[in-house]
This record gives C-alpha cells, sequence and structure tokens, in this order.
C-alpha cells in the first residue's frame, strides 16, 4: 500500500462539530494539525459508501416491497447503496475536473485534499463562514435591489463561466449550493456542492433522479438532454428570487408546477415589478426560455455585471438585445472605474421609480446625437471638398 493510500484524515486534522447533512454526506468542521498550517480551519465532507447490504448477522436484508407515502415501492437496502455509490464516484469524478481545469477559482470551492477509509471517501474542503445565500435572501427585511442582485449573480456567472468552460454542468444551482466565504456584506460567492454534477456530456443516469422542483429547468424536468444553458436556467430563478423575493412558478401542487415549468409560465405582475427596470425583466426572460439556445450563456452575462462600461458597445451586438443605456447602469457592479461610479450614481439617485437612471440614460442618448452630428457635418464638409475638386479643370492639378 502506498503511503497516499495508508494516510488517514485522523493524522491530518481533527474532526469537529456537524456543520451540514445530506442525503449520502454529512459536513464537519475540520483543524489542520499541520505544523506549517497554523491551524487552519477546513470543511470536511464526508460521502458514506454503504457497501454491501448486511446484517450484523451476515445475512442479505431482504427486499422491501412495500409501497411508500408517495405510492411507490419502498427501495431495498441494496438499491440505496448502489445510488450512494453511484453518487460517490460522480461527485468525485467532478472535483478531479474542477481540480484539473478550474482551480484555483475565486468563486469555486476549494478541495484541498481527499481521504478515503472504510467508512467513505473524505473531501477536505475550503470553509466558507459566511452561510448559504439562502440564508442571507430570507434574513433580509426585503428583497435585493438591482444593485446587489447584480453582485450576486455576477459572481454566480463568473464561476459557472469557469465551470462550463471545463465541461462541468452543475445540474442543481440554487441559493442552498452558493456559500458567501465570510459575514461580510461584501464577501466572495462560492458555487459548492457537485454531487449532482456532470463533466462534459456523460453523467450517472443515477444523477438525473434527483433534482430542486424550483430550480429545475424544463429540460432536465422532461428528462431530456441537461447542459450548460440547463444552468442559466438556474440562475434566471435565482435572479428573480433576489428581485422579488419569490419564485417565479407558483402553483399548489407540484404536478401544477411542473406544467408551469415546462411551458414557462411566468409574470412580472406583482407590485414588486413596478419599481424593477425592463432591461432586468428582459434578461430574466432570456435565462427563462424555455428553448436552452435561446438562453445567453455565463459568457455572455458576465459583461453586464463588469466593473467597467467600455464594454457596452459590444454588447449591444449580443443576442442578448438588451440594447438602451439603462441597461448596463442597472447591472453595473461596484468598482474604481469611472464607468462604475457612474452607474452606481445613476441607481443611487434613482428612488424608486427610476427617474435618476433614464437622465443617466437621456445623458448618453445626447451625447450620441451630438457625436453622430458631428460625424454628418465633417461628411458633409468632406463631400463639399470633393465636389470642388471634381469641378475643377484637369490642367489645374
Amino acid at each position: 500500500m502506498s503511503k497516499t493510500e495508508s494516510r488517514k484524515l485522523s493524522d491530518d486534522y481533527e474532526v469537529a462539530e456537524v456543520l451540514g447533512r445530506g442525503g449520502f454526506s454529512i459536513v464537519r468542521r475540520g483543524v489542520s494539525k499541520s505544523e506549517g498550517k497554523a491551524a487552519q480551519q477546513v470543511a470536511i465532507k464526508t460521502l458514506r459508501r454503504l457497501g454491501p447490504a448486511t446484517t450484523t448477522g451476515g445475512s442479505t436484508l431482504p427486499p422491501q416491497q412495500g409501497s411508500n407515502k408517495g405510492g411507490g415501492l419502498v427501495p431495498t437496502w441494496k438499491q440505496v447503496s448502489s445510488i450512494s455509490d453511484a453518487l460517490l464516484t460522480n461527485e468525485i469524478l467532478v472535483m478531479r475536473r474542477i481540480v484539473e481545469a478550474v482551480a484555483p477559482h475565486p468563486n469555486v470551492i476549494a478541495l484541498h485534499d481527499v481521504y478515503e477509509d472504510a467508512r467513505g471517501v473524505h473531501l477536505v474542503l475550503e470553509l466558507c463562514s459566511g452561510g448559504e445565500l439562502f440564508d442571507r435572501i430570507v434574513g433580509r427585511d426585503r428583497h435585493y435591489s438591482e444593485f446587489d442582485a447584480a453582485g450576486v449573480v455576477r459572481q454566480i456567472a463568473r464561476g459557472l463561466q469557469a465551470l462550463h468552460g471545463a465541461g462541468v454542468v452543475h445540474r442543481d444551482l440554487k441559493p442552498e449550493n452558493c456559500l458567501f466565504a465570510d459575514r461580510g456584506e461584501a464577501s466572495t460567492l462560492k458555487i459548492m456542492d457537485f454531487g449532482l454534477s456532470s463533466v462534459e456530456d456523460f453523467s450517472d443516469p443515477v444523477v438525473t433522479l434527483f433534482g430542486s422542483i424550483d430550480y429545475v429547468s424544463p429540460e432536465a424536468l422532461s428528462r431530456q438532454d441537461v447542459s450548460a444553458a440547463s444552468d442559466m436556467w438556474s440562475v434566471g430563478v435565482i435572479l428573480y428570487i433576489l428581485l422579488s423575493g419569490c419564485p417565479p412558478f407558483h402553483a399548489p401542487t407540484n404536478r401544477e408546477k411542473q406544467q408551469r415549468i415546462l411551458q414557462g409560465e411566468f409574470s412580472f405582475q406583482d407590485h414588486t415589478w413596478k419599481t424593477i427596470s425592463s432591461s432586468a425583466k428582459e434578461l430574466i426572460s432570456s435565462l427563462l426560455s424555455v428553448e436552452p439556445y435561446k438562453r445567453p450563456t455565463a459568457s455572455d452575462v458576465c459583461p453586464f455585471f463588469h466593473p467597467h462600461c467600455h464594454t457596452l458597445a459590444n454588447l449591444c451586438h449580443t443576442q442578448l438585445r438588451l440594447l438602451n443605456p439603462w441597461t448596463l447602469l442597472s447591472f453595473v457592479s461596484s468598482g474604481p472605474a469611472a464607468g462604475a461610479s457612474l452607474g452606481d450614481r445613476g441607481l443611487r439617485e434613482a428612488g424608486p421609480h427610476g427617474r435618476g437612471g433614464r437622465d443617466e440614460a437621456a445623458e448618453v442618448q445626447r451625447q450620441k446625437e451630438a457625436a453622430g452630428g458631428g460625424d454628418r457635418q465633417r461628411a458633409q464638409q468632406q463631400g463639399g471638398a470633393a465636389d470642388e475638386a471634381a469641378a475643377e479643370p484637369a490642367g489645374t492639378a
């Protein structure tokens, strides 16, 4: 057995309290015992390997053929064990790809080390002490402003841009799977939990059985091909929730909710949306397109949250078609550049009806028209000079 295989988690880390639990995993706080790491704190996620289904006497448990409350068959212990092992293998495969092709990235949780023993596989991860995005959403007195929502979605989009570039599709993107590095308002946000993710076009069929109904895309719901566009649907749902405080698809039953998701039935009729810019609504509508090919990619979306405004000319030609200058002012993120301060001022002066933003947009339009007028005047002068030159006798040259 090699030195790597003989390593024990308890040799390198002191395992402390439980931070969270999942269906087939548990997360605990860990403290490094290494002298060079100065008591570094980490999160240790244990992916449990249930192994062979045996009783204490060694005999196999009998299959459970009864019905559960949902009317389906109760899975046997062997089936549950198989699902657990499939999810374990899948997450390790995805994390390996992230380490090879994405890490380090500020918006994707970092994997420090991996250990394995009879209980399962232990992933030693970066510890994020700021809590889930979900907790911050429900803990606010009111929904996010467009400016604050831009700061959140910008970080999610950047993380997805790196993951999608490496061929990783998250498949279960939601506020519960986005963690803040610390408690600060300006904390870095990181995407985590890749148990249901897929690498390129391959994923274990088991992972398609899971997901969160409020964030799942129509194609995933109908068991069609899932791609990076499916993650962008989830981004649209998250942005809708940030700005309104509620999910876009409402229904008294899950069956009706599924139908609304499949048909893309949502609205901006609630009074909350009266104060939201049309550009924000257009972006959400594009992200929540039923047809995956109509959704913007993470790379398409990232420039809208860039802290500099010099990308506006290029943005007007993208497939998003969010045309007016107020688009970028609405979703620009804070930064030291002059463009960022312009966007910040427009948002802060806008008030509940966005008048300041429209004033900024009008000023930009006046500048464009003035520039256009100057161009036309120069063209006329050049044209006149050309006519005069053409009218002179050939000999005068």
